[in-house]
């Protein structure tokens, strides 16, 4: 996943969440997404303007979804160099911890309804859509 597709669906599903869906839905597995693929520092600046767009179309204290996006990526880049990230459950794993955290930070509360949807969602995703490439990224 490139910074600019990241950048795009952070947008889009800002507004999805900020109109229909719950506040904290899609945001680990874009991440989890971001992180597998890229491997580089640029992504760094695509997690603070993602970050951003989220708490300006959500209407949050404004930065304080990039900072946990920021410190979300630098942790994951640690656990990325130490630990192969190929099997789909640790994926799902990462992605339900990174929404886990947003929603009780930011929102002061866990939906578990929410979380079993973004789990499935998440496992089928990585199950059957996303293929592991040799350098350690993703392909879709």
């Amino acid at each position: 996943m490139s910074t600019r597709l990241f950048l795009l669906l952070s947008f889009i599903f800002s507004f999805i969440q900020a109109s229909f869906l719950p506040a904290v839905f899609f945001e680990g597995l874009l991440i989890v997404f971001l992180l597998i693929s890229r491997t580089s520092l640029r992504v760094f600046p695509a997690l603070f303007l993602g970050g951003l767009l989220f708490d300006l179309i959500q209407f949050q204290t404004l930065g304080i979804t990039s900072i946990i996006f920021l410190l979300i990526g630098f942790f994951l880049r640690t656990l990325k160099e130490r630990v192969s990230l190929q099997k789909p459950i640790i994926l799902v794993g990462l992605a339900l911890v990174i929404n886990i955290t947003r929603s009780q930070i930011v929102f002061e509360t866990i939906n578990l309804g929410n979380l079993i949807i973004v789990g499935i969602i998440s496992y089928f995703l990585f199950k059957f859509i996303w293929i592991p490439d040799r350098g350690g990224g993703i392909r879709l």
